[in-house]
């Protein structure tokens, strides 16, 4: 019986799986699913996950999203964590709001896979709302409740709710479609001048369609400061780009005469 043996990164395992190109990953799946074991459960879902790609010449992602979806129902917090994990992973692989011109099938988009993230983004298990919340930002325009939601979840994360860099990730979350809300909008703006998230919050706010007004001040005033790194540099002079040529002159000025 051949087998392949392969390590895969994807969104967030390392590790090496053996694969069946014989079998039928997808029918030997939902049987596992449908046990009784927990445990069994979550394993078989992390290796399909990390098997998503190409076996026996067909892509598995189209196939795997109904049945990541119905395992976003799964008692089990660590099976739904998983199933969060793939669903945000083929979602940032093929994002209809990111990348419109090329996006996946229609379960991706389909109003079953919305409702079953949607309901995710409320799971009592904080990692199962965050990678739940991610996914659907980079599959549908989020509404303000859900940009709240956003927020609540980058202000409550603690460092056993996943990686550190999920926090980053909840920035950008905000500007995936580059019309965030006003609140959303104000959030990212307050976080200019933070020393760890500052220059994420600029890249944000220089991907927005309509920057806020009231940004600009801070833009130059963060300018103004000495020992600025070159790529905070950088981050204020794309930041500044959204607000024309005045407002790039004005940058310069103020980064030549720091305070």
């Amino acid at each position: 019986m051949k087998t392949l043996i392969y390590r895969l990164l994807f969104c967030g395992f390392f590790a090496t799986a053996t694969f069946n190109l014989q079998a039928d990953p997808i029918q030997d799946l939902k049987q596992t699913l449908s046990s009784g074991d927990a445990s069994a459960r979550a394993s078989a879902l992390q290796n399909f996950i990390i098997s998503l790609g190409t076996v026996n010449g067909e892509t598995l992602r189209e196939p795997a999203i109904p049945i990541l979806v119905q395992a976003l129902s799964d008692p089990d917090a660590k099976v739904r964590q998983i199933a969060a994990t793939g669903l945000k992973g083929i979602a940032t692989m093929n994002s209809p709001i990111v990348y419109p011109s090329t996006p996946l099938g229609s379960d991706l988009t389909a109003p079953a896979t919305q409702k079953a993230l949607l309901k995710a983004t409320s799971d009592s298990d904080p990692t199962v709302s965050r990678l739940a919340l991610q996914a659907y930002a980079m599959t549908y325009k989020l509404t303000p409740a859900l940009e709240e939601k956003i927020i609540g979840a980058f202000n409550s994360y603690k460092p056993e709710h996943g990686h550190p860099d999920d926090r980053f990730e909840l920035l950008g979350a905000l500007v995936n479609d580059r019309s965030p809300s006003p609140v959303a909008a104000n959030f990212i703006v307050q976080k200019i001048d933070d020393p760890r998230f500052g220059t994420t919050a600029l890249q944000s706010l220089a991907s927005l369609k309509q920057p806020p007004a009231d940004a600009l001040p801070k833009l130059l005033n963060e300018a103004q400061q000495h020992n600025i790194s070159e790529d905070r540099k950088s981050a204020l002079k794309m930041a500044a780009k959204v607000y024309g040529p005045n407002a790039q002159a004005q940058l310069d000025q103020a980064l030549a005469n720091p305070k």
